[in-house]
């Protein structure tokens, strides 16, 4: 498990990483990476005005007149503010047009994304999942305190653990379980929940270790920032606020960020790359 960099030497990688490619988009974006399939990072590239970005990532913004280019097994999904989804491949480059849509003219969402997310995102290996079987068996958010969720009917569960069956228990505040699912893949939907007050428990087991955590339902999370609401493509949106939420308080709203992207409209977000991003967050 990759775990949280400290602030400094978040930087200080993140300054190597960078060194060498064009600076972060500064212009009024006009949309996103939202997916990156096959190839290397070389084989993915960002023509910005006479300079290229280099080895981009899911969520790097594009700027109107981009040149977006795939080589080889590469291909590139954008999210395009008025467009919608287009894909690139190496028969042909895309050059981004002018915003058609929202957000609004100063393009403050954009400038967030490369400020705040990106630094964190190119400091993901490029192929390699942040969470793997073999890991000691536990839960990909933190456990230290219970975590708080919006009331719902079903919930994504994400862990970690050996090669093998694992067997998920929901607990309710009264000790009885109301829910049993297994998963071979460490991920799993409990679904047809009713969730009341009190503090809930969820139990995992592969048979010889043994993980929980706690959650509470609550309705005091946190609204998105005024520039992620001004973002057009919801599950894009969906991804940053959840982010934003972790980020901020990973502690306690860790879990219910894993639910808002499950929840989210599929639009072709790599969401497994942006729940690895989430996954860093927070003392795992």
């Amino acid at each position: 498990m990759v775990k949280k960099l400290g602030i400094a030497a978040a930087a200080a990688f993140s300054a190597i990483l960078l060194a060498g490619t064009a600076s972060a988009a500064t212009c009024a974006g006009s949309g996103v990476i939202t997916r990156i399939q096959g190839g290397t990072p070389n084989d993915v590239s960002i023509t910005r005005a006479g300079s290229v970005v280099t080895k981009p990532r899911v969520l790097e913004v594009v700027c109107a007149g981009d040149v977006v280019s795939a080589k080889g097994a590469a291909v590139i999904t954008l999210s395009i503010d008025g467009v919608g989804a287009v894909r690139v491949d190496k028969s042909k480059p895309y050059t981004v047009g002018p915003r058609r849509g929202r957000p609004g003219a100063a393009g403050n969402v954009y400038r967030a994304v490369s400020d705040q997310v990106m630094p964190d995102m190119k400091r993901l290996p490029w192929d390699a999942r942040i969470k793997a079987m073999g890991d000691p068996l536990h839960f990909t958010v933190p456990d230290s305190q219970p975590q708080s969720i919006t009331s719902r009917t079903s919930l994504s569960v994400r862990m970690v653990g050996p090669e093998g069956q694992i067997t998920l228990q929901l607990v309710d505040p009264s000790g009885a379980v109301v829910k049993t699912a297994q998963t071979s893949t460490g991920e799993v939907t409990l679904s047809g929940l009713s969730l009341g007050a009190g503090v809930y428990t969820l139990k995992a087991t592969n048979g010889s270790e043994n993980a929980e955590l706690k959650f509470s339902v609550s309705n005091d999370r946190p609204a998105p920032s005024a520039d992620i609401a001004e973002l057009s493509d919801p599950e894009v949106q969906a991804a940053l606020y959840a982010l934003e939420l972790t980020k901020n308080d990973p502690n306690r709203w860790s879990f219910e960020a894993q639910q808002i992207i499950a929840s989210a409209p599929e639009n072709g977000l790599d969401r497994e790359r942006v729940l690895q991003l989430m996954e860093t967050y927070g003392d795992l």
